[in-house]
């Protein structure tokens, strides 16, 4: 029988391990016990947490707490008798799966105290896995520092405990390391160079070298960056020469005489979208129906004016989340956003070809949106908008585009902070402004999860990896507990045993209840619905609820587990725009403002500049769709209030 393991509160085996734990310790005794015994004890000390007990009968809570101080004073025993004789002794005879524990008793008991550096030199060379150990344990560390600085110098995948401390995204678990205080600057950048040249460097992480943005903790040199990127290439170019890859396949087709305004098939990694022409050239003339197009038969926003195009984690499986590495200050660029960025780059590349045939020009549609369409629907006066000209070529045109997204944003500021636009205020300011600072002429417009709270109920309800969705008399044909719920009759005895104590938490708060028949219910279908709604895109437009939806909201916020907002970009809407546009807030952005801005763009090549003009345009779409959402909204209060 396997020993007991703490992992997490969440992980699927602390219900079954907590239940050995009650059998281990109703018979403890006042004998000797090996090492082992003692990690097993360690690990039953973390089960018995003060926040897993809450939730435990009162019988077994009284068992567990009443065992406590005597498990600590077994361990405590015991560790006093390790000592630069027999720590190696005790060392040999630990289970793989207790190094780890081994050495955080001797952090916590001070066991350090009574080993020699010379004595800890050799266990630390010993095994390589040992260092990594080591480092998760501060007093350890601070007491071994210039030991422990000689080892990392010399080892050569150190950079890999750099990289994963400061720069990759851990969604699993992933206990912090702590790095020597005699470990400089300089040192961490010669480890990295080091491994950047050796023969063990791993793509992913070269990748995250490439990318990295200098901190603190972490600051190395564009050389070093530059070094890593041809390294890096070299990997590549070696792997696709051998490995095809995955076939991906997206098109977009204009036809004529579809029956509907568009059709879209759907088989896996193959994409395909039809246009029908006769649909625009019914059109052609209404300016209005055209930039529609782009929410209607585009998609590039869903009813709540959401846009559709941003990375979501909801896109991504577990296995595509948790096989790729990325920085965690990455954007998440998973493969159904790339195909989804690349659908729509393509769709508008199409239409606006299409368009350019009966001498429409989207940057046209554009000008019309700023210079007609909001002064006659919303009074919205001088907004000043200058697009390129017909004749630019490509790179002209992105240098000149892009200031008037900057100069749109803010004169729509100035609109929300004072009913009109300064056109002398614009022309004094030379701020630059950040997408996270643009206001909202709504009040309590985007509603966000407050984490913590919302994310253990998150996790029980919508996550592909809680457990209570497997019933054993059920396929595996739902996606999480909250879609089981809403399509089969579930008992309480239905729930496997080791999920009992979970799904008595959610009794417990009021999520579920049992009903006459002894079914599980979920209390509030409206409020758990809107809970998902935020589990699948992370935020919700208030003012584009029903009202019967609204009020739910409020009670979600009043309770603390939603919060308000207001400005004109969600939260991920502002993530979006900086991927594509600048370094503020993700090391693997395309910086593509900054590029043009700073004239570091790719040079000579007309088809790079032309797709970047393309993004820049469906940019563009974007934020009107945001601004025309804004304004509508507030017409609908005004005339609800009236």
């Amino acid at each position: 029988m396997g020993r007991i393991k703490f992992y997490s509160n969440t992980d699927m085996t602390i219900g079954y391990n907590f239940n050995k734990a009650l059998d281990i310790i109703k018979n403890i005794k006042d004998e000797e016990y090996d090492i082992n015994d003692i990690l097993e004890f360690y690990n039953i000390l973390k089960i018995f947490n003060e926040e897993y007990l809450k939730y435990v009968k009162d019988e077994s809570k009284q068992l567990c707490s009443g065992s406590i101080r005597k498990i600590n004073s077994i361990i405590g025993k015991f560790c006093f008798n390790i000592n630069e004789k027999n720590i190696e002794d005790y060392l040999g005879k630990v289970d793989f799966n207790y190094l780890e524990d081994f050495f955080e008793i001797i952090d916590r008991y001070k066991v350090y105290k009574r080993i020699g550096v010379k004595k800890f030199r050799e266990i630390l060379y010993k095994k390589e896995d040992y260092l990594r150990f080591v480092l998760q344990n501060k007093d350890l560390v601070n007491e071994y520092s210039l030991l422990i600085k000689e080892r990392l110098l010399d080892y050569s995948n150190s950079a890999e405990f750099l990289l994963e401390e400061y720069e990759v995204e851990h969604l699993g678990k992933y206990t912090s390391k702590k790095f020597p205080k005699d470990l400089t600057n300089e040192d961490k950048e010669k480890i990295l160079v080091n491994y950047i040249n050796s023969d063990l460097a791993n793509l992913n992480y070269l990748r995250i070298i490439v990318n990295l943005q200098s901190t603190t903790e972490l600051n190395i040199s564009d050389r070093t960056r530059l070094l890593a990127k041809k390294r890096a290439e070299e990997h590549e170019k070696s792997f696709f020469d051998d490995n095809a890859g995955v076939p991906i396949s997206i098109s977009v087709q204009f036809q004529r005489d579809l029956k509907n305004t568009f059709e879209f098939y759907e088989k896996f990694q193959d994409w395909k979208f039809l246009c029908n022409i006769n649909w625009i050239e019914e059109n052609i003339d209404d300016n209005s129906t055209l930039l529609n197009y782009f929410i209607h038969v585009f998609e590039y926003a869903d009813t709540q004016m959401r846009w559709c195009l941003v990375s979501k984690l909801s896109y991504m499986g577990i296995f595509e989340r948790s096989i790729f590495m990325r920085s965690k200050r990455d954007y998440s660029v998973g493969l159904v956003f790339n195909m989804l960025n690349g659908l729509a780059d393509m769709q508008m590349r199409g239409y606006y070809s299409q368009l350019q045939k009966y001498d429409v020009w989207i940057e046209d549609l554009i000008a019309w949106f700023f210079d007609t369409y909001l002064v006659n629907e919303f009074g919205v006066l001088n907004f000043n908008i200058s697009l390129p000209s017909r004749n630019s070529n490509y790179l002209e045109k992105c240098r000149s585009l892009l200031p008037e997204i900057d100069s749109c944003l803010k004169q729509f500021n100035y609109y929300v902070e004072d009913g009109i636009i300064n056109s002398e205020l614009l022309q004094i300011s030379s701020n630059h402004i950040f997408f996270k600072n643009v206001k909202s002429l709504l009040k309590n417009k985007y509603v966000y999860p407050i984490e913590n709270r919302y994310d253990v109920i998150a996790f029980y309800f919508f996550s592909d990896q809680c457990m209570l969705k497997y019933i054993e008399r059920i396929e595996e044909k739902y996606n999480n507990f909250y879609e089981l719920l809403l399509h089969e009759k579930i008992k309480k005895e239905d729930i496997v045993e080791y999920e009992q104590t979970s799904l008595q938490k959610l009794i417990d708060e009021q999520y579920i209840y049992i009903d006459e028949n002894n079914y599980l219910c979920i209390t509030n279908k409206i409020q758990l619905a809107l809970l998902y709604d935020i589990y699948l895109n992370e935020v919700i437009s208030y003012w584009r609820l029903q009202k019967f939806q609204r009020k739910e909201i409020d009670k979600l916020v009043d309770i603390g587990l939603l919060r308000f907002e207001s400005t004109l970009f969600s939260k991920p809407e502002q993530n979006y725009l900086n991927y594509f546009l600048n370094k503020s807030e993700f090391n693997n952005s395309l910086d593509l403002r900054n590029k043009y801005s700073h004239g570091t763009q790719p040079f000579g090549n007309e088809e790079v500049h032309h797709s970047n003009y393309i993004i820049f345009l469906k940019l563009f779409i974007l934020i009107i769709i945001k601004i025309n959402d804004e304004l509508c909204i507030k017409d609908e209060e005004a005339e609800a209030k009236a």
